[in-house]
Parts: structure tokens; C-alpha cells; sequence
């Protein structure tokens, strides 16, 4: 039999339907053109033809039975419904059929036999998908044996008359066959996966099947006023054989099912929580919300445990917060929580029961009368507890309690990997911001060192594994004089960028009205004023140096020294000011100060931002003034880039053991007058 299945399952649908089809109007031709019995080979073509019309509809059908085999309360419904179509078919058409002979009447007895034929074909797939499901080994050999002898005594049955002198091979193989037919009945192994409430159904389905099904046969015994047996004798016999299997099958059933409904009830239970611990091991691998996570844990608790309420407390940072509550409002899950814990009663290593609970003061207007605390502890630390209650005394037992104690700990490890996803997340999206402030960063930065008459310029930005805002920029007013500004703007992240973009923008427009350093800077500072929050701010150098005579000016707001060298002397410039976007403008105004510092040939101008004298070594020792003015002061002559890269390369020795946490920006000049007439570069 599954040889044949696995043959025809390899055509489609369609075709199988076609078989079926062909096989049906090969047997109306056939019975069309011999109406009554002629020779035994004209019998055996005519029952066969009629027997593989019969396995051609089952096959058609198994696929959609099969299909519906996960519900085999559903699947035992229809074919009720279609035990009962053919009994009624076979009782009351007789009544009709025998007072009326026409071509009418002979249509409807082979449309009546056609619906039989078809209805008992998926009565037939639905008892072989039964005995076949649940089972631990394949027992194909037992039915294809049953089949096989049902095949063999419809065949002799339909080939052969009740008068035949060897009528008793008919009986013999008919013996057999029922002889099998009740061994395998006991292949009710799927009715103990079924919940309780489908076992009671199937109590009542089996009596109902018991009655119709066992009528269908007794019926089908009786040939004078059954027209299927007049048509064909083999069909009859085989519907008989199937329905006579289906009778005692349902009887095992009944007595089956009758036997494991008192302990239906545990095993649904097993069953539930099971399934429930699977759904939990899924959330662990998942990425939930974390509301969702914690509903979904103490739904499932309540559900599984039978309790009246369930709730979940979480524990981070020795932080107590009720994150869901089921069956119970939050106040009252947070007064008995608050409660319990101001008690001592909680053991956060172990699980805790609680009974007769109104000797508790704080459970006296609870309707509670018991209650489990479940600790919620992963890599030996307590994040939580899951909370079940019932109003029952004693109201859990051991497998409530283990099953709870299970649910905790899938909960506590759901729970930790639900935070872990969350920080990634968050790191994963700090990350982004980085790297989007970072590209804001070096697209506002000047792209290469300007062309300024008489100046050697050196500017070096080496940004850290967080964005600080550093900035620097050179401006043009007009052939005589060159603005240069180095800025840096509190705070990290994206918003600094921004920042750092709109300070760049401001300082790009006032640069192109003839200001003084100091009107710059007050100028600017009114405009961050109004758009910087009051955590923000931007410290900042504004200088304007005139190329033909080496003047330059300069106001400081609040940023980091102006270093001046001059031979092998330095002077640290530190005018009054403050930062920018902290005070109004009349107050920044009369705290700012500029100052003009005349150039000597080969004299260097050094900017810097705090990222230079605040990098740390493994001692947390800052790299400070002291240091980088020593460094400055002993240079010699070496140009703006040598000098650059020496203050670099001794931070770097300086906090090779501590990661950079800022932004590191260094822009030097050097005032070249006397040379250039010269023409010596």
C-alpha cells in the first residue's frame, strides 16, 4: 500500500483526480455493458475495476486527510457525518429504487454508489491515518496484511455466488481478515496526545460511530435489499470489511479513551508546560520588547500553574519594579511585593511559599491565601522574582512548585539576554551616531593647510574613539590679512557635531565683514546664545594676522592658552574670556579681551585644544601645560610640521597604556617675513 502511495504521490493533484475518474467511468461502462454476472472473468475485471476506482478516490482524499490529521477530533466529525450519508443511503434508496425501473432510477443508483463509494474511501484514510499516527515503529506490514485480505474476500465474494461449492474460502478469508482487522484496532496510541476536553468528545464521537458504523455493516450483510451488493458484490463486501474494522476500532477507542481521562488532566498539564518552556527557550534567542517578554512570562506562569494572579519584579541595580502584572492591578502587586521584601520573608537564593496568609498583616485585605516567590538569579546574581498567588490555601503542590522554579529560570535568562539585546542595540546605534558626528566632523574641517603669504602653516586633527567637536578653519579678509580659529565644543556625540557644523557656519559669515577678533567672538556669542541649551557650550581662539607686518591680534573665550615662541623663549597668552553660548552678550562683552602680539621672523604661533594637556597616562597623571611648553621651548628651528609631529609622538609614548578619550587638534604658524624677501624657503 505505501509503495503505492509514494508512486501516486508523485503525480499531482490533478492527475490523481483524473485517475480516480477514469477508474469510476470504467467501471459504469463496464457494469453498463454487462449489467448482470456473466463468466468469472468478465466478474473479476468488472470488481476489480470497481476496487481500484474505490483506492484511486482514497488516494485522491489521503492528502487533504492528511492535512487535517493534526485535529483528529475534525477529521472524525467528517467522517461521522459521512458514516451517517451512507447509511442512509443504504436503508432508505432501496425503499425507492425497487418501484421504479428506468434510466432515471439506474442513474441514481450509480450516483448513489459513486457517493458511497467516495465517502467510504476517506472514512477509509482517516482510519489508516489513525493507525499510523503516534506510532514508535512503522506497522505498514499488519495493515497492507488486513488490506490485502480484505481485497482477497470482496474479489472471491464478487466472483463467486453464495451457492459455490467452496463458499467456505470466501468464510475462511473472511474470518481471517476480521481476525486481523480486530488486532489492529488496538493502534489507538494518538488518543493519549489529545487534550482532555477532545478525549470527552471522543467519548461521545465513539459511541456515535459505534452505532452508525455497526448499523452500515449489518446492513451490508443483508444483499436482497442492498442495491450496492446488486451492483457489485465485491464493493459491498469490502465496505462491510471496512465498516466491521471501523466498529470495533471505535470500541477500543471508547474504552481507550474512558481509561485516560482520569489522568488526562496531568497530562495535559505536562503537556502545557512543556510547550510553554519551549516558548520561553524561543524568546530567549529572540529580539522582543522587553514589556512583551515579561507579559508573555507571566501570562504563561498563571496558565500553566493555575493560579489566580501572576506578576513579575524585577531587580536592577538594587532597584524593586513591578514590570507585569496578570489577573492583579499594579498597586496591589507592589503593596504585597514592597511588603514581603520589608519583612525578610523573600529568600533571594531559594524559592519561597507562603500559606495561610492572613496572619500577615499586609495580606488581610488580600484575597490571597497563598504564594510563591520565585528568585530570578542568572550567573549567581538576583535580577528579579516571579510572583504566583491563589486564593486557596496549600493551594500548590511540588509540580506547581518545580514548574514555577522552571519558568523563573527560563524567565531570569530571557530576561538578562533581553537587556544584553537592548545594550547592543544601544551600543549599535551609539556606534552609528559616532560615525555619522565623525564624517560631520572631517567634512567641516579644512580639506588642506592654506596658501598664506609669509606663513608656514601646520594644522593636525587626530580625532578619538568618541566624537569631542574639535574645529579648526582658516579665513581669508583680504590680501593683507588671515583669520585662523581653533574651537572646541563641550559634551560628545552627535549633537556636538552639530554643534560644531553651526559654529563653522557662524564663524564663516562674520569673517567676511571687516571685525576685529574680539567682535567676532562677541558676535558669535550672541547668535550660540539663542540656539545652544544651557549644558552646551564652545570655547574657542579667534586671531587675525597681518601678513605685511606681522601683527596679530587675538581674543580668547575660555579656551586653552596661546603659545608664542620666540628664539628660544615662550610666552603662554591667556586673555580674559569666557565661552561662548554662556553669558549674554553684554556681559561677554565686558569679560573679553584682545590682544596684539607683534611677529618676529621664524616666531611660532601655537593653537591647541584641551585634548592635548588633558591626554592621561596609566596613572591618570594629565599630560599638562608644563610638559607641552617644555616641548615647544626646546624645538629649536624645527618648521610647524616637525614641531606638530614631535608633540604627537611624545603624547602618544606619554598615554600609550590609557585609550585616547578626546579629540586631539594642533594648528601652528610661523611668521617667515625676513626670508621670503629673501627668497629662502
Amino acid at each position: 500500500m505505501d509503495f503505492f502511495l509514494r508512486k501516486f504521490f508523485e503525480s499531482d493533484s490533478k492527475r490523481r483526480l483524473q485517475t480516480a475518474i477514469v477508474f469510476s467511468v470504467l467501471f459504469l461502462i463496464a457494469k453498463i455493458f454487462f449489467p448482470e454476472p456473466g463468466n468469472i472473468l468478465v466478474s473479476l475485471i468488472t470488481e476489480i475495476l470497481v476496487l481500484t476506482a474505490f483506492f484511486s478516490w482514497a488516494l485522491f482524499l489521503y492528502e487533504f486527510v492528511h492535512n487535517q490529521a493534526s485535529s483528529p477530533v475534525g477529521i472524525l466529525v467528517n467522517s461521522m457525518i459521512l458514516g451517517a450519508l451512507v447509511y442512509f443511503l443504504l436503508t432508505v434508496s432501496p425503499e425507492y429504487l425497487s418501484t421504479n425501473d428506468n434510466v432515471i432510477t439506474s442513474l441514481l443508483v450509480y450516483l448513489f454508489v459513486f457517493i458511497i463509494l467516495v465517502s467510504t474511501a476517506y472514512i477509509f484514510d482517516v482510519l489508516r491515518e489513525l493507525f499510523f499516527a503516534h506510532q514508535k515503529s512503522v506497522p505498514t506490514l499488519y495493515f497492507n496484511t488486513m488490506m490485502i485480505l480484505f481485497i482477497l474476500a470482496s474479489v472471491v465474494a464478487g466472483i463467486w455466488d453464495s451457492d459455490w461449492e467452496y463458499d467456505f474460502i470466501t468464510d475462511s478469508l473472511t474470518g481471517i481478515a476480521i481476525v486481523v482487522a480486530v488486532i489492529n484496532s488496538i493502534r489507538v496510541a494518538w488518543i493519549a496526545f489529545i487534550a482532555k476536553k477532545q478525549k470527552r468528545i471522543l467519548l461521545l464521537l465513539s459511541i456515535i460511530f459505534m452505532v452508525v458504523f455497526g448499523s452500515t455493516f449489518g446492513f451490508t450483510q443483508t444483499q436482497d435489499a442492498n442495491f450496492v451488493a446488486l451492483l457489485s458484490p465485491a464493493l459491498n463486501k469490502f465496505i462491510g470489511l471496512i465498516f466491521l474494522y471501523a466498529t470495533v476500532y471505535f470500541i477500543v477507542v471508547f474504552f481507550t479513551a474512558l481509561f485516560h481521562l482520569p489522568t488526562a488532566e496531568a497530562i495535559d498539564r505536562k503537556t502545557q508546560e512543556l510547550t510553554s518552556l519551549m516558548d520561553l527557550n524561543k524568546l530567549i534567542t529572540r529580539v522582543l520588547d522587553f514589556d512583551e517578554l515579561v507579559n508573555t512570562i507571566t501570562e504563561m506562569t498563571k496558565d500553566v500553574c493555575n493560579c489566580q494572579s501572576a506578576w513579575l519584579v524585577t531587580n536592577f541595580n538594587d532597584t524593586l519594579e513591578i514590570n507585569s502584572v496578570n489577573n492583579i492591578n499594579k498597586e496591589d502587586a507592589e503593596k504585597i511585593s514592597v511588603n514581603l521584601f520589608n519583612s525578610d520573608l523573600v529568600n533571594p537564593k531559594e524559592l519561597t511559599e507562603l500559606n495561610t496568609l492572613e496572619k500577615y498583616d499586609f495580606f488581610r485585605s488580600s484575597k490571597f491565601q497563598s504564594v510563591i516567590i520565585a528568585p530570578l538569579n542568572i550567573h549567581g546574581k538576583n535580577i528579579g522574582y516571579l510572583f504566583t498567588a491563589k486564593q486557596m490555601s496549600m493551594g500548590f503542590d511540588e509540580e506547581d512548585k518545580k514548574a514555577i522554579s522552571a519558568f523563573a529560570d527560563f524567565a531570569a535568562v530571557a530576561i538578562e539576554n533581553s537587556k544584553l539585546i537592548e545594550q547592543s542595540i544601544e551600543k549599535e546605534r551609539m556606534e552609528k551616531e559616532l560615525d555619522l558626528a565623525r564624517e560631520i566632523q572631517q567634512k567641516i574641517l579644512p580639506k588642506g593647510k592654506p596658501d598664506i603669504p609669509n606663513v608656514d602653516v601646520s594644522a593636525s586633527f587626530i580625532p578619538a574613539f568618541e566624537v569631542g567637536g574639535d574645529y579648526y578653519d582658516f579665513f581669508r579678509f583680504d590680501d593683507e590679512h588671515y583669520g585662523f580659529v581653533i574651537a572646541d565644543v563641550s559634551g560628545k556625540g552627535i549633537q556636538s557635531a552639530f554643534i560644531m557644523s553651526e559654529v563653522k557656519g557662524i564663524f564663516e559669515s562674520l569673517s567676511k565683514i571687516d571685525f576685529s577678533p574680539a567682535e567676532i567672538l562677541i558676535r558669535a556669542n550672541e547668535i550660540l546664545k539663542k540656539s545652544l541649551d544651557r549644558k552646551s557650550f564652545v570655547t574657542a581662539t579667534f586671531g587675525i594676522l597681518n601678513t605685511k607686518n606681522g601683527k596679530f591680534k587675538f581674543s580668547r573665550a575660555g579656551h586653552a592658552p596661546v603659545l608664542h615662541k620666540r628664539n628660544d623663549t615662550l610666552q603662554s597668552y591667556v586673555p580674559r574670556g569666557i565661552g561662548l553660548g554662556i553669558s549674554p552678550s553684554k556681559e561677554f562683552a565686558r569679560t573679553l579681551e584682545e590682544m596684539e602680539v607683534q611677529l618676529g621672523n621664524g616666531d611660532l604661533i601655537i593653537l591647541f585644544t584641551d585634548g592635548v594637556n588633558e591626554a592621561m597616562n596609566s596613572a591618570n597623571e594629565e599630560f599638562g601645560y608644563d610638559r607641552l611648553e617644555a616641548i615647544v621651548k626646546n624645538s629649536g628651528e624645527l618648521s610647524p610640521d616637525a614641531l606638530s609631529r614631535k608633540i604627537i609622538k611624545e603624547l602618544s609614548v606619554f598615554s600609550k597604556e590609557n585609550p585616547q578619550h578626546d579629540d586631539i587638534t594642533l594648528v601652528i604658524f610661523k611668521w617667515n617675513f625676513i626670508n621670503k624677501l629673501n627668497g629662502d624657503n
